[in-house]
């Protein structure tokens, strides 16, 4: 059956991704839907680099709202993963 994205991710403990990078896809976890999910909940990133608003991701786990993310993608694939200030967090898996 069918789930939407907002009943999706108040239900789920892991959410993984794993859509195009289409334009009406950019920006699809952002600091809206992190409101949604369950606290302690992890984000899999290993679709598109710009489906995750990396600011609010940031916000989120400093907080602790999401336990931890696992991120294979990035917005800027040019960026490095020492220059990604998520990636100081202790609680996200970087691309290797």
């Amino acid at each position: 059956s069918y789930t939407d994205l907002p009943d999706l991710l108040r239900a789920a403990d892991v959410v993984s991704l794993h859509v195009p990078g289409h334009a009406q896809n950019v920006g699809l976890i952002g600091a809206d839907q992190f409101s949604l999910m369950k606290p302690g909940a992890v984000l899999v990133n290993t679709a598109r680099g710009n489906l995750v608003d990396l600011a609010a991701l940031l916000d989120v786990l400093q907080t602790g709202r999401l336990r931890a993310a696992g991120l294979d993608v990035l917005p800027e694939e040019s960026l490095l993963r020492d220059e990604a200030e998520v990636f100081r967090s202790p609680n996200v898996t970087p691309k290797a």
